[in-house]
């Protein structure tokens, strides 16, 4: 949550959904988590800007982190927003541009 107070830019995260992922031959021992992104900032230029960039430094990861190897990051949807500099925001002076991350992953640490 964003406080009325809190310094932007910044990026929200919210958990949507946690699944096992399965093949043929039954579990791959892998889960995909969905998690919500929203940008925000004071301008909606701002919170476009910051969208982007996560999007440009997340998009297609792999690699392995700890005991956790990332198969394949991607954004599901990105972008959710008005195409133009919305006027509803004005009550918040808080603009949102929100992105979808999927992440496929496989825990190895009880392997």
């Amino acid at each position: 949550m964003l406080w009325r107070n809190d310094a932007t830019p910044a990026v929200l995260y919210t958990n949507v959904s946690a699944q096992p992922r399965y093949h043929y031959g039954g579990n791959l021992n892998a889960d995909t988590v969905s998690i919500q992104l929203d940008c925000m900032a004071d301008t909606y230029r701002e919170a476009r800007e910051l969208h982007n960039a996560v999007i440009n430094s997340i998009d297609a990861y792999r690699g392995v982190s700890g005991d956790v190897e990332i198969a394949w990051a991607w954004f599901d949807y990105s972008g959710l927003d008005l195409p133009y500099e919305p006027t509803a925001a004005k009550e918040t002076s808080t603009y949102r541009v929100q992105a979808l991350l999927k992440i496929t992953y496989k825990d190895n640490s009880n392997s």
